[in-house]
């Protein structure tokens, strides 16, 4: 499958009830209408961020997850972390708007209500509230660094078992 990049960096803005407009050409380079779905899927990244992404990488991840020993602890934990704030076959409406859940929007740590910042990552839109974005881009290393670390050890442990 040939998927377009999600690429650039805009503002945007969550409304009261959860609408943020997303322009076209990250619209288009989203979805999949090749394999006749328009959808796209919202998830929390292994950072802690709020991602829109192609529902073939999101198959790619789920694909991992299906092959480890479903009675492996660490794959207990990893599928936990990955898809605990899942959200799958989203569409966008007429206005090219995109609706986050509240239990997106209102998560520990990251709150996205009102100005955002978009930012493109190849296979996936980051949607980030803009001082969350600009800590982690003063020291990418070391932010979300706990909730990075866990995942890829969890992700390590449960591949080893396989």
């Amino acid at each position: 499958m040939n998927l377009s990049p999600i690429s650039g960096k805009e503002e945007g803005v969550i409304d009261d009830k959860g609408r943020l407009s997303v322009k076209k050409a990250t619209r288009d380079a989203l979805v999949t209408p090749e394999q006749g779905r328009e959808t796209f899927c919202l998830m929390v990244d292994h950072r802690g961020v709020v991602v829109a992404m192609h529902l073939a990488t999101r198959n790619i991840m789920w694909r991992e997850v299906q092959e480890a020993d479903p009675f492996n602890d660490a794959y207990s934990e990893y599928s936990a972390m990955l898809f605990e704030y899942h959200y799958e076959d989203r569409k966008f409406d007429k206005e090219g708007r995109m609706i986050v859940p509240l239990e997106l929007r209102e998560r520990e740590g990251f709150k996205l209500r009102g100005p955002v910042i978009l930012k493109g990552a190849g296979t996936r839109l980051e949607i980030w509230p803009p001082e969350e974005l600009k800590k982690y881009e003063e020291d990418p290393l070391n932010s979300g660094k706990e909730r990075r670390e866990r995942m890829k050890a969890l992700r390590a442990a449960m591949k080893e078992a396989v």
